[in-house]
């Protein structure tokens, strides 16, 4: 009986922990963020030393600080940055979105990428961007502003 007990109070005291939320919720969570140039909240979907990489591993931006510069300027720059997802794929804590990024709205040219977010602790911990190079002006990754 004290066994019994026992097992129903360590259940209790699990479900007194909030899961983690699902990683394409984190997701949507960013790109809604990210769509509303709300940088705080952008910020806050990421883990402290997110990563973001090319498809080949090498490392675009790191922090959440650098984030926070990077953004905070392309969203004074273009204040019709949208993002749009043409099509989803989750894999566990792997997102996999297929964007349109239109710098200037929706009614302007807009730049075809995939993203591979992944999240753990409920956070996005890395983002690998596969895009075409840019042949002038500001991309997804950090390079150019």
């Amino acid at each position: 009986m004290i066994a019994l007990a026992a097992f129903i109070s360590l259940l209790s005291a699990q479900g007194d922990v909030a899961p983690a939320p699902a990683a394409d919720e984190v997701v949507q969570a960013a790109l809604n963020a990210h769509n509303a140039h709300d940088l705080d909240a952008f910020l806050a979907s990421m883990a402290d030393d997110v990563t973001f990489l090319s498809l080949d591993g090498d490392v675009l931006v790191t922090g959440r600080d650098r984030v926070a510069e990077i953004w905070g300027a392309r969203f004074e720059a273009h204040p019709e940055l949208v993002a749009d997802i043409t099509h989803r794929t989750v894999i566990g804590n792997r997102v996999i979105d297929e964007e349109q990024l239109c710098l200037d709205g929706r009614g302007h040219p807009c730049v075809e990428l995939v993203a591979i977010y992944t999240v753990e602790g409920g956070l996005i911990q890395t983002m690998h961007v596969i895009q075409p190079a840019p042949a002038s002006g500001p991309s997804e990754s950090g390079d150019a502003q």
